[in-house]
């Protein structure tokens, strides 16, 4: 693959997941950023956090940030976690951030908002939600309705089903 030099007047775009370990929407994200770092877009590759020592391996000059250093395990480490990413998005401004994983989902969409930097948020499904936390799919129910949130999109037309739950202004994006 070639590498492009990002150009400064390039949009900045950041592929989020919750977490960096192994797995499909890794991949698919570490693939995608790496198509859109050789068409000269600035780039982010980032995980909420880590989760196994192993993670989805990247190239060297694209490696994962993360936005705090480990799994929050209660409803401050939730709140701390939260507000790193404002200040991260504040400070980094990217113009879109790709979502996958219904935490990634969620805290993307409600920190984007919080920001008020302009930033757009498109997140997506690749599992049904009933099998998401369900906290997490009433949670991605409200925030997906934000106006933070710019796109929501469904690998499948049978996943975009498991959305029929979702709010009007969620299921419109």
């Amino acid at each position: 693959t070639m590498e492009a030099e990002p150009r400064a007047e390039a949009p900045s775009v950041m592929f989020l997941v919750s977490h960096s370990s192994a797995g499909g929407a890794q991949e698919l994200w570490s693939n995608l950023a790496q198509g859109f770092l050789e068409r000269g877009y600035r780039v982010t590759l980032a995980a909420l956090y880590p989760l196994r020592p192993t993670v989805r391996e990247t190239a060297a000059h694209l490696p994962w940030s993360y936005v705090v250093e480990r799994r929050p395990k209660s409803p401050w480490g939730m709140l701390a976690l939260a507000r790193a990413f404002v200040r991260r998005l504040r400070q980094d401004q990217p113009a879109v951030v790709f979502t996958a994983m219904p935490a990634a989902n969620v805290l993307a969409a409600l920190c984007a908002w919080i920001a008020r930097r302009g930033t757009r948020v498109v997140t997506s499904h690749h599992s049904p939600v009933q099998t998401h936390n369900r906290a997490l799919d009433a949670l991605d129910g409200i925030t997906g309705s934000l106006a933070s949130v710019h796109g929501v999109v469904s690998v499948s037309h049978t996943l975009s089903s498991s959305l029929g739950r979702k709010a009007p202004a969620h299921k419109g994006k």
